[in-house]
C-alpha cells in the first residue's frame, strides 16, 4: 500500500530559497507534495480553496504582502494547522512572540537550516501529532467528566462518594442535599457518622453496620441494605442505600445511591393493614352469616309465640314481642357486618340519608375512639336518595376510618350533609356526573 505524501505548504518570496527547501527534500526521499506560496494572498487563497488541506505550513516571517505572525493568527482562528515560521534575522524576543502565537517552531535561514528541513518537519510533526492526541485525551476526559456529572446530577436517587480514608464525602449530587437538608459545602465536611443515629431500627450500632458494608464494597461486593439516616433538621428517614467501590489509583472511594423508602414502607404497612381488615371483613362476614342463620329461628320462633298468644297470654306475647326486637337489632347488626365484609346483596332503594347517618354513628364513634370528637351536622331540608342501605354505611366507614388513620393526634371529626346544586361546568369534575341536584 502506497504511503501518502506529506502535503506541506511553504510561503516564501524568495524563490531560491524555496528550491533550497524542494531540493533538501527530494533528497531526503522523503514522499513530499510541497507547495509554494510566494505571497499570503496566495497563500490564504490556497487553504481557502484547497481539499485536503496541508498536513503542515512553512511561512517566512517578512512577505511583501505582511508579517507572518499575522498569518499565524489566522491559520490558528480558521484552520488549525501547524506552522513553523522562518526568519532571515535571529531574534529571541521575536521567537519568544512566535512560539507563544502557537508556531510549532522558530527557524533562522540559512544553508544548514533549508538543508535540515526535512528533519525540522518531522520533528514539528511528531510534536503536533502529540498536542493533537493530548488535545483529544482532554477532550475524551472532559466529556467523559460532564457525562458522569449530568448522570450524576440527574439520577432520581440521592448519590454520594466517600473518601474511606478521610472518613468524608468528596461529591454529592443535588437530591443528596435535598435528603440531608444541608448545603453542598457543609455535605462535604461530613460523612456517614455525621448522618445516622447511634443505633440502627435492629438495635445495632450505625458506625458497626456502616464499617462492615463498606468493608464488603472495599472488596468488590455491592451491599444493599436498609439504613436510617438523620438530617440536619433530626429528622430520621428510613432509606435504601447500595455501595460500590470506585476506581481510583491511589484512594479508596465508595459511591453510596441513596432512595428515600419512607414513603414505600408507608403504603407496604397500608397494605398489610389492608389486606388484614380484609380478612377480619370476610370472618367478620362469615360469622354474621351463620349468625343471621340462628337470628332468623329466634325471630320466627318469636312470630310463631306473637300468634299463639296475642288473645291469651298477655304477658308472653309481650316477651316474645321483646325477644322479636331484640332479634332485629341483632339482625341489624349482622348487616353491617355483612355491608362491611361486602357479601351483603344490594338491595337499593329510597332512603332518608340522615337517618342511616345517624343510624351508624354509634358504631362509627366505638371505631373512631375516644381520643376523637364525631359531630354531625345533618341538614334537615335535603331530599331522599336511592341506593342500598348497606353499601352506604360502607362508604361512609371507609371514610372515617381514613379520616381516623389522618388523625393521630386526635381531634374532631364531622360529617355534615347538605343538598347542593352542580352545574354543567362543575359536574365534569365528577366521573359519569351530569348537571343537577345533589
Amino acid at each position: 500500500m502506497n504511503e501518502q505524501p506529506t502535503r506541506l505548504l511553504l510561503v516564501e518570496d524568495e524563490q531560491a530559497h524555496a528550491e533550497l527547501v524542494a531540493r533538501a527534500f527530494e533528497w531526503s526521499g522523503n514522499s513530499v507534495e510541497l507547495t509554494v506560496a510566494p505571497t499570503l494572498w496566495q497563500a490564504r487563497a490556497y487553504l481557502t480553496d484547497s481539499a485536503p488541506l496541508p498536513t503542515l505550513i512553512i511561512a517566512d516571517w517578512r512577505l511583501p504582502d505582511g508579517e507572518g505572525l499575522e498569518f499565524l493568527a489566522w491559520v490558528q482562528e480558521r484552520h488549525h494547522l501547524p506552522v513553523i515560521i522562518m526568519t532571515s534575522h535571529g531574534n529571541q524576543n521575536l521567537a519568544v512572540e512566535v512560539m507563544k502565537a502557537g508556531a510549532l517552531d522558530y527557524v533562522v535561514k540559512s544553508e544548514d537550516a533549508f538543508l535540515d528541513m526535512p528533519h525540522i518537519v518531522e520533528r514539528a510533526l511528531r510534536t503536533w501529532n502529540n498536542i493533537t492526541e493530548r488535545r483529544h485525551m482532554e477532550t475524551a476526559l472532559r466529556e467523559s467528566e460532564a457525562r458522569y456529572r449530568t448522570l450524576v446530577e440527574n439520577a432520581p436517587e440521592a448519590i454520594v462518594v466517600l473518601d474511606v480514608a478521610l472518613g468524608r464525602f468528596i461529591d454529592v449530587n443535588s437530591n443528596a442535599i435535598k435528603l440531608f437538608a444541608v448545603n453542598r459545602e457543609t455535605l462535604l465536611e461530613h460523612g456517614l457518622a455525621d448522618f445516622s443515629p447511634l443505633l440502627q431500627p435492629d438495635e445495632r450500632l450505625s458506625m458497626d453496620v456502616a464499617a462492615a458494608k463498606i468493608q464488603q464494597a472495599i472488596n468488590g461486593e455491592i451491599p444493599r441494605y436498609e439504613w436510617l439516616y438523620r438530617n440536619a433538621s433530626h429528622q430520621d428517614i428510613l432509606c435504601e442505600i447500595s455501595l460500590v467501590r470506585l476506581p481510583s489509583a491511589d484512594r479508596i472511594l465508595i459511591r453510596g445511591s441513596i432512595i428515600d423508602i419512607t414513603e414505600r414502607h408507608r403504603l407496604e404497612e397500608q397494605l398489610r393493614q389492608a389486606l388484614k381488615m380484609e380478612a377480619i371483613g370476610r370472618l367478620a362476614g362469615g360469622v354474621a352469616h351463620d349468625f343471621n342463620n340462628v337470628l332468623t329461628v329466634i325471630i320466627s320462633y318469636s312470630d310463631l309465640l306473637m300468634q299463639m298468644y296475642r288473645d291469651k297470654e298477655e304477658m308472653v306475647y309481650r316477651r316474645a314481642r321483646q325477644i322479636k326486637q331484640a332479634g332485629q337489632q341483632a339482625a341489624g347488626l349482622t348487616n353491617q357486618l355483612l355491608a362491611f365484609s361486602r357479601q351483603q346483596m344490594l338491595q337499593p332503594r329510597l332512603l332518608n340519608l340522615n337517618k342511616v347517618v345517624t343510624k351508624v354513628s354509634e358504631m362509627l364513634r366505638r371505631l373512631i375512639g375516644e381520643n376523637i370528637e364525631l359531630r354531625l351536622h345533618l341538614n334537615e331540608q335535603i331530599g331522599r336518595i336511592k341506593a342500598d342501605p348497606g353499601q352506604l354505611e360502607q362508604v361512609i366507614l371507609n371514610l372515617v376510618v381514613n379520616a381516623r388513620d389522618a388523625m393521630a393526634l386526635g381531634g374532631t371529626l364531622t360529617i355534615k350533609t347538605e343538598a347542593i346544586y352542580l352545574n354543567e361546568v362543575e359536574s365534569r369534575h365528577i366521573t359519569d356526573g351530569y348537571p343537577g341536584h345533589y
